[in-house]
């Protein structure tokens, strides 16, 4: 069977189409949407215009998928709508509009369907998870391959941007040095989560995965060796400091579509690494997206077959 997921996420909202067969999960088509719905929020509500991209975006998502013939389809959504406090009006004008039913994820869970992706993708023992998204961050603990504590913060690389940065598309000295201080006063309030060392760490997400290709094009690794050290997270942080032109046609060359959120993000990243005391963040290719397939859409299916 093919199985469409669609994240409607604070910054994308990304339609995975995948296959199935013998215990296999197989990506057919990745389409990424930058809506940034977090930059549409206004007094606490998504706006008339934050909706319609939703509309638009979810409706274009449909288009695909009726012509992929996908068998079955479900739609989340993360801090994109949950932290906004007009969510059930938001997810009623969706399902009209739409047809589909949005199902809304808490920030725990959320973080608990990244570990789920993540430990089918890498063989995770202990450590420490972290998924830096538009809206939030989430934070998981494991050891011996088993979820011991999983968090969500309320901070991410675009409301992050939206709430920090004045002007132009990248923050200066100052404001990143504003979100660093935002980022490590969210850490201190879930410090069991970071305690002790940690010197592994996994990574998913789109900025996880944004960082590494800025690591890979600035020090010269080769992307398959999908990880990125602490000492290059510090040494990129440093470097986007000075936000100057150069950096910014670094950061078009390598992750255009994040050329506004890449450098709070990293802030976020540099923080978490630091206080987790890690040396290494593990990239993984799965997360939340396969997690959820995983965890609410296979078991279903089987169950009615």
């Amino acid at each position: 069977m093919t199985y469409g997921i669609i994240d409607v996420g604070s910054n994308t909202i990304r339609l995975n189409l995948y296959q199935f067969e013998q215990g296999k999960l197989g990506l057919l088509l990745s389409k990424k949407y930058n809506a940034g719905l977090a930059g549409h929020v206004n007094g606490g509500s998504l706006t008339p215009r934050g909706i319609q991209l939703g509309i638009d975006t979810l409706n274009a998502c449909r288009h695909i998928c009726e012509n992929f013939r996908v068998d079955h389809v479900s739609v989340f959504a993360t801090a994109s709508l949950r932290n906004i406090v007009n969510t059930d009006e938001v997810i009623r004008i969706l399902r009209a509009k739409t047809g589909y039913e949005v199902d809304l994820v808490s920030g725990e869970e959320e973080a608990r369907l990244d570990f789920l992706g993540a430990t089918h993708a890498l063989n995770i023992q202990d450590g420490v998870l972290v998924d830096i998204g538009g809206g939030s961050t989430e934070l998981v603990r494991y050891r011996e391959g088993k979820l011991e504590e999983a968090v969500s913060l309320p901070i991410g690389s675009l409301n992050l941007f939206c709430s920090y940065v004045k002007e132009g598309v990248l923050p200066t000295a100052s404001e990143l040095r504003d979100i660093r201080d935002r980022a490590e006063d969210e850490l201190d309030q879930v410090s069991s989560v970071l305690a002790g060392e940690n010197p592994v760490l996994c990574g998913v997400g789109g900025t996880v995965r944004a960082v590494h290709k800025l690591s890979c094009r600035w020090f010269g690794h080769d992307p398959a060796e999908c990880c990125v050290t602490a000492e290059e997270i510090q040494m990129l942080y440093k470097r986007c400091k000075k936000a100057d032109r150069a950096l910014m046609m670094e950061i078009l060359g390598t992750a255009p579509d994040r050329i506004h959120t890449i450098t709070p993000g990293l802030t976020v990243l540099r923080a978490v690494v630091r206080a987790a005391g890690g040396q290494v963040v593990h990239v993984s290719s799965f997360g939340v997206r396969e997690g959820y397939l995983y965890d609410r859409v296979l078991p279903v299916q089987k169950e009615l077959s």
